[in-house]
């Protein structure tokens, strides 16, 4: 129970430093929120309006429990002060018998150590040999009791996994209603212009005037095509023993936390492939990254995007290498080109704590989903991904004391026009 508190405390933590994010970005260029923005701030409010109630039930459950240990442990303790007292001890450095030695040692250390039980042995350590009952009684330390003295685990198992989907959040998201979808996309608009030649309706004032009044309009038919979305599952299984499950209560959810993060690895590489799909035909000239050519490189990206797709950028995505080069460049004074401190006549920031972060006024998008030496500059209006996530699913295998448990989802992401998005390739020499 405690792992699986844990786990909805991470995912609590994750959606709200995503959603902070969100909004220092759009504080940090002195503007609200944007659509795409608005849609993940509130897709992320809605996981945590789910992830409360759990949260809440789980603390309560954690609280009892806690109280009901605490009386347990008061009646335990009371026990062993009689017990202490029957036997009655001639001095707190010597014991009776090696039973009573044991006794001490096995509640000295580990979870719930007896501190006084502690200090009763180490009082007696300080004699080597000691007399009972005329007897000499051998010593007996840690490294004989291996095995017996409990090895207690002091915090959550360690994962290096980073599940955070920056690519994900900062594309367009909508939710999967059927296996099969499609969007309908404008493939050739309407026209107008003039009425007849010139648009010039009768005049007397000039010889031989254009007259088009009551002349056709200019006619052009709206063309439809649609855009099929085909969600693929995502998902992961493993067998786990029944066994190792009764004998460690917190193997099942960190199990299922590690699926669930691979899953998310998962997806955002799946959006970053999208992403850079919908780039592969429309690069601007490879560049030799420095503070006098990443500026307009991301300006001349910007601007062959609109005329590709009508549409203004609203971020840059990059990979970890190459975020690190932009953000290591400074100009001829050796002054970062994109400081942490942000000053008013700087093109963006960058920390080396966060891929929280701005360059030309776009957001940096971050993701280990795209491979290295990535620069692509897109429209996230213009990329949508589609999810529904079936979650955890279990069933017991009997014959083999087994439990199968799965984790898995449906997720597309589908660029609604190629040439939303735009690659600049770079070299940094």
């Amino acid at each position: 129970m405690g792992q699986l508190l844990d786990n909805l405390r991470t995912q609590w933590d994750k959606n709200t430093n995503q959603m902070t994010a969100i909004t220092e970005v759009a504080a940090g260029q002195n503007r609200d929120l944007n659509d795409v923005e608005r849609a993940n701030f509130e897709a992320l409010k809605v996981e945590m309006d789910t992830l409360a109630p759990r949260i809440s039930q789980l603390v309560e459950v954690e609280r009892s429990t806690d109280a009901t240990a605490a009386l347990f442990a008061s009646v335990e303790h009371t026990g062993r002060q009689q017990l202490e007292r029957a036997q009655a001890p001639a001095s707190l450095a010597h014991y009776k018998t090696p039973g009573d030695y044991l006794y001490d040692v096995f509640r000295a250390y580990g979870a719930g150590a007896d501190v006084e039980a502690r200090q009763r042995i180490q009082r007696a350590a300080l004699v080597q040999r000691t007399s009972i009952n005329g007897d000499t009684v051998a010593d007996i330390g840690l490294d004989d009791l291996i095995g017996n003295v409990p090895e207690p685990i002091i915090g959550e198992v360690w994962s290096s996994v980073d599940a955070m989907r920056p690519t994900v959040a900062s594309l367009l998201q909508r939710s999967l209603t059927a296996p099969l979808m499609f969007r309908p996309k404008v493939t050739q608009n309407t026209q107008v212009g003039p009425q007849g030649t010139a648009g010039k309706l009768g005049s007397s004032k000039t010889t031989g005037a254009s007259v088009d009044e009551k002349k056709a309009f200019v006619s052009r038919e709206m063309k439809l095509a649609r855009v099929d979305i085909e969600p693929i599952a995502m998902g992961g299984v493993v067998d786990v023993s029944l066994w190792a499950e009764m004998l460690s209560p917190g193997t099942l959810d960190m199990i299922i936390s590690d699926l669930a993060d691979q899953y998310a690895i998962a997806t955002e590489a799946y959006a970053c492939a999208e992403v850079l799909r919908a780039g592969t035909a429309s690069k601007i000239t490879s560049i030799v990254l420095g503070p006098d050519t990443i500026n307009e490189a991301i300006f001349a990206a910007a601007a062959k995007l609109y005329g590709l797709v009508g549409r203004m950028p609203s971020a840059v995505g990059v990979s970890v290498d190459a975020w690190a080069a932009i953000g290591g460049l400074s100009d001829a004074s050796k002054r970062p080109l994109f400081p942490a401190l942000a000053p008013s006549n700087a093109n963006g920031t960058a920390t080396a704590n966060s891929w929280s972060q701005a360059v030309s006024g776009l957001p940096l998008v971050v993701s280990p989903g795209y491979a290295d030496a990535t620069v692509v500059v897109y429209a996230g209006n213009s990329i949508e991904t589609f999810e529904r996530r079936l979650g955890v699913l279990q069933a017991i295998e009997p014959e083999r004391a087994g439990r199968v448990v799965s984790y898995s989802g449906l997720f597309d992401c589908v660029a609604m026009d190629d040439g939303a998005a735009v690659q600049i390739p770079y070299t940094t020499t």
